[in-house]
């Protein structure tokens, strides 16, 4: 069995840490808002579009019931919002903030 020269494995070495240098993560508010989200996902009707690096959350409501579903669950966002205060995980004066999108709406 004939093995490749080292000099033919170092670009795909170099490949594939390049790769994962330039994976995204996320932002400390970022995580925090998502743990928000987890803790908010009994709401079907609600749809997370995208967590922003400053932890701002777009959301967009779809059908009927998102007329009731979307302010519950801006409730529910506050409330794990103030837990995470309580935890000491977030300053006192942070706030959880929430963009619409009317894209989904119906």
């Amino acid at each position: 069995m004939k093995r490749c020269p080292w000099m033919l494995q170092i670009p795909f070495v170099l490949l594939w840490t390049g790769c994962a240098t330039l994976m995204p993560t996320d932002t400390p508010a970022q995580n925090l808002a998502r743990q928000r989200i987890r803790e908010c996902d009994r709401f079907p009707s609600v749809q997370v579009r995208e967590v922003l690096p400053d932890g701002s959350i777009r959301v967009a409501g779809q059908g009927a019931n998102s007329v009731t579903e979307l302010p519950a669950w801006k409730a529910c966002i506050g409330e794990a919002l103030e837990k995470q205060k309580k935890d000491g995980r977030i300053a006192a004066d942070g706030e959880s903030v929430i963009r619409e999108s009317s894209e989904l709406k119906r």
